[in-house]
C-alpha cells in the first residue's frame, strides 16, 4: 500500500500512541509476552516507516526545503529583534524572509502531499490487527 508522506507522519503518531497504550507494568505474567510482541510488532512498523520517510524526504527534497526553513526561522528571529530594538531599515528585509519562509512552507506541504511511501503487507497486516489502518 502506498502512501504520502503526510498520512506516513499522522501514521508514525498513531503507532507511537498504540504503544504508549499497551501497559508493560502492572502486568499478569502470562500476559507480559503478548504484550511485549504487540510494542515490539508495532515498533518494527515505526522504524520501517520512519526510515522510508526519512529516504523519501531526502530524495523529495523536503530535507533540505526543512533546513532552509530552520535556516530562515534563526534570520527571521535575528530582524525582528533588531526591528524591534529601533533599526527600521532591517524591516524589508525581514518581510522578505517572512514571505520566503511562507513558499518554502507551501512547497515542503505540496512534496508531502505528492511524494510517496510504501507499506508492506506484513506492515499493514500489524497495522490492520491492532485497528490503525
Amino acid at each position: 500500500m502506498s502512501i504520502n508522506l503526510r498520512k506516513a507522519a499522522t501514521l508514525q503518531e498513531q503507532i507511537r500512541q498504540t504503544i504508549s497504550d499497551i501497559n508493560l507494568d502492572s502486568v499478569p505474567n502470562g500476559e507480559l509476552p503478548d504484550r511485549l510482541n504487540r510494542v515490539e510488532e508495532l515498533e518494527s512498523v515505526l522504524f520501517s516507516l520512519r526510515d522510508k520517510v526519512g529516504k523519501a524526504n531526502v530524495e523529495s527534497g523536503v530535507s533540505t526545503l526543512l533546513t532552509k526553513r530552520v535556516q530562515l526561522n534563526t534570520l527571521i528571529s535575528r530582524y525582528e529583534k533588531l526591528v524591534r530594538n529601533g533599526h527600521e531599515e532591517y524591516k524589508s528585509k525581514l518581510s522578505d524572509f517572512r514571505r520566503e519562509r511562507v513558499t518554502i512552507s507551501e512547497q515542503i506541504l505540496e512534496l508531502n502531499v505528492s511524494s510517496m511511501v510504501n507499506l508492506t503487507e506484513t506492515d499493514m497486516n500489524v497495522l490492520a490487527k491492532e485497528e490503525i489502518v
